[in-house]
């Protein structure tokens, strides 16, 4: 393998070369998207979790426990739900503010990443509605509450897929 021109330059007139501002961006852009990709694993465990509360909470209030009875659940529910949130958000915002990719794509047409981000508008209306009807459901109408396990359903099922469309791809 022959030696890169660049390191005949440094060697010859003692100092480095400045870095490629390309290779620069697309290093910036990989470790964005590499916390991006672990936030949305953790969010997606955390709305697990906060689903596996909620059921919990649901079956002791379906059964007639009270309120007292079911605080743990519903502090362990609301405070999950709370940080899943707030993980979710973070990985948006990394995706959305990730630099353009400033290579070309090789391929025309529909790929998994465009698949991704059209998941990921629906995922996150999704979790809008969840969170709204579980505020509603809690604070003033408990007859929504299946609606609010249904929105959570269906947001997981949707983060799932869109973590898993990439997941197969790659």
């Amino acid at each position: 393998m022959p030696l890169p021109p660049a390191l005949f330059v440094a060697l010859a007139t003692g100092s480095v070369p400045p870095p490629d501002p390309t290779e620069q961006l697309v290093a910036h852009r990989r470790a964005q998207l590499q916390a991006h990709q672990a936030l949305g694993l953790t969010a997606l465990g955390g709305l697990a979790l906060a689903g596996v509360a909620g059921g919990l909470l649901n079956a002791q209030r379906d059964a007639g426990a009270p309120l007292s009875a079911t605080s743990g659940l519903e502090i362990a529910h609301r405070g999950l739900s709370l940080a899943t949130g707030a993980v979710y958000v973070g990985a948006a915002g990394l995706a959305i503010f990730a630099p353009a990719d400033p290579t070309p794509s090789a391929f025309a047409g529909l790929d998994s990443v465009q698949v991704h981000k059209g998941l990921a508008l629906v995922h996150g209306a999704a979790l809008v509605s969840t969170v709204a009807l579980g505020l509603l459901a809690a604070n003033s109408d408990p007859a929504l509450r299946g609606y609010h396990r249904a929105a959570g359903f269906a947001t997981f099922g949707l983060l799932a897929a869109s973590a898993g469309i990439l997941a197969l791809d790659f």
